[in-house]
């Protein structure tokens, strides 16, 4: 009737229903937006205000009235309502949870955060549901920084209520979805203390800060679980993740001498204090590979996984990994008799599930090094209907590369430089591989391979720390090579180093935007589009599309 223009008549009905049900408080509410439709300005406050001064205290009524108002996307007077409904309840319900939300409608992030932390400071138990909120309110919040208005805000509280640790936990929370892992260190080492956690959180966190790259703190979280002492719970775990730690951050770069002997010296202490079991089994082998591939003691590394293989009271799948790795210390002492051997044990026990498709595909690569294309590609064409996407997507790369270069070239003789590249790569001595790459570049300048050249060389020069330069590199796979199969790769590389190397949010965005919709069926295409949306700020358990 109002988009007829029937006002005389719905304002007679209106009125009418009033007078029959005076306590229905919406009535006004649609007389009022009937005289605003009209521009009618003082006759709808009127109308309005009366069903504010007529709330009783039942939380019934005032959450109806103040729907009704949101209905009509009056923000405003929703707020009025809920604030009189807090005054006539007197205590009993405080309508935090409700102001918070219109608040985020109105853009007001100070008045929102204190809504959600003064519901907080009444019910910790809103904490998880608080969390959603802020995260999509980041989203909503694109022109102002409210992680910096929460973060200032929740200090305030904490500084004033330091036993309240919801504060805390928000706060810890908020720097884990900036990836400050520091800061959610120096917080959750302050609950630890005070809580007497015996480590608790700082085991999880340092999980969480590994798998995230952030090695440093990490290793602060393991470092502080060890000094409580060797009675705690989660002393032997934190370890054993600590010699983890170090391991992965030694293997992504370029270590000195120094800091390979003493992860050697860490691990022997690990693995004597802990014993040699299932709980140091990882460290133990994780030490062979030190010994093997850093401190070239292949005899000794070899002694160590033989030893660790014949240990009682481990789990399948640790032995099978513990086989691929002494077949791979063979393969590094080009040995292919002895690591053929481990390679189809492990694959011969393990058919049809992930672990003996990785034996098959180490088989296919040792064949790769060695210039056996054709057998290479013959096991790399089964392995490509893999059930393991990860496994199954490495070996359509390799077959790939082999088939397309060898179709280009039949002699194979730039391949076959390329693979004797990947094998100096595969024994850590990079300098040579690089100028091998060269040497490719220089004879075979237009040959199919340069865009695995290119790649390969940003790899070496991550490794190296060079992260600029990784990225020329990667970008002109990206760029020049965008429809061969190393495009999606080069792109995800240069997301990652933006996002975990130079903390460049929006640069690693366009770069996790441009995998999905220039590669919608690339093996990283789902993960990439996580990470766009966790930048973004989207609620990712709640929402479903971009």
């Amino acid at each position: 009737m109002i988009e007829l223009k029937r006002f005389d008549e719905i304002e007679k009905e209106l009125k009418k229903n009033i007078k029959k049900d005076k306590n229905n408080l919406s009535l006004y509410v649609d007389l009022g937006s009937v005289y605003k439709a009209q521009g009618l300005e003082e006759k709808t406050n009127q109308q309005y205000e009366t069903a504010i001064k007529k709330l009783k205290p039942q939380h019934g009524i005032i959450s109806t009235l103040a729907n009704t108002f949101l209905y009509q996307q009056e923000y405003e007077w929703a707020e009025k309502t809920y604030i009189k409904g807090r005054k006539l309840l007197n205590g009993t319900y405080t309508f935090n949870y409700e102001l918070a939300n219109i608040y985020l409608y109105l853009h007001d992030y100070d008045k929102m955060i204190n809504e959600y932390l003064s519901l907080l400071e009444i019910n910790r138990s809103y904490l998880n549901s608080v969390q959603s909120r802020l995260q999509s309110a980041v989203y909503m919040a694109k022109d102002e920084d409210l992680n910096e208005i929460l973060k200032k805000n929740l200090i305030l509280k904490i500084q004033k209520n330091s036993k309240n640790d919801v504060f805390q936990e928000l706060l810890i929370w908020l720097y884990i979805q900036e990836k400050d892992f520091y800061g959610a260190f120096v917080q959750s080492k302050a609950l630890d203390k005070r809580n007497q956690e015996d480590g608790e959180r700082l085991y999880i966190l340092g999980k969480l800060a590994a798998q995230n790259k952030d090695y440093n703190t990490a290793t602060d979280c393991f470092n502080y679980i060890i000094d409580l002492g060797s009675d705690k719970v989660y002393y032997s775990f934190a370890k054993t993740e600590l010699s983890e730690v170090l391991f992965q951050k030694i293997t992504e770069t370029n270590p000195t001498k120094e800091e390979i002997l003493s992860l050697e010296k860490l691990f022997n202490e690990t693995i004597e204090e802990i014993g040699k079991n299932k709980n140091s089994f990882t460290t133990i082998v994780n030490l062979a590979k030190l010994e093997a591939f850093y401190l070239n003691n292949y005899t000794k590394a070899i002694s160590i996984l033989e030893d660790a293989i014949k240990m009682q009271g481990i789990k399948r799948n640790m032995l099978n990994n513990a086989k691929l790795t002494l077949g791979d210390i063979y393969l590094l002492k080009q040995e292919d008799w002895n690591a053929t051997i481990y390679y189809a044990q492990v694959e011969q026990n393990n058919k049809n599930n992930p672990i003996g498709h990785e034996a098959r595909f180490r088989k296919a690569k040792l064949a790769y090094y060695i210039g056996e294309f054709q057998w290479a590609l013959a096991q790399l064409n089964v392995l490509k209907a893999a059930t393991s996407k990860l496994i199954s997507n490495d070996a359509f790369q390799l077959s790939s590369l082999i088939s397309t270069n060898l179709e280009y070239d039949s002699s194979g003789k730039a391949l076959k430089l390329y693979s004797r590249a990947d094998f100096l790569v595969y024994t850590k001595n990079d300098s040579l591989a690089f100028l091998t790459l060269d040497t490719i570049q220089d004879l075979y300048p237009t040959n199919s391979i340069i865009d695995e050249v290119l790649f390969m060389k940003g790899d070496i020069e991550y490794r190296k720390e060079n992260f600029e330069k990784s990225l020329e590199y990667y970008a002109q796979v990206s760029d020049n090579y965008e429809f061969d199969i190393l495009a999606d790769d080069a792109l995800y590389k240069q997301a990652e180093i933006q996002y975990y190397i130079f903390k460049d949010k929006e640069k690693a965005m366009e770069l996790y935007k441009r995998i999905m919709l220039e590669h919608p069926d690339s093996y990283y295409s789902t993960e990439a589009r996580k990470k766009f949306r966790e930048l973004r700020g989207d609620d990712i358990e709640n929402e479903d599309n971009i």
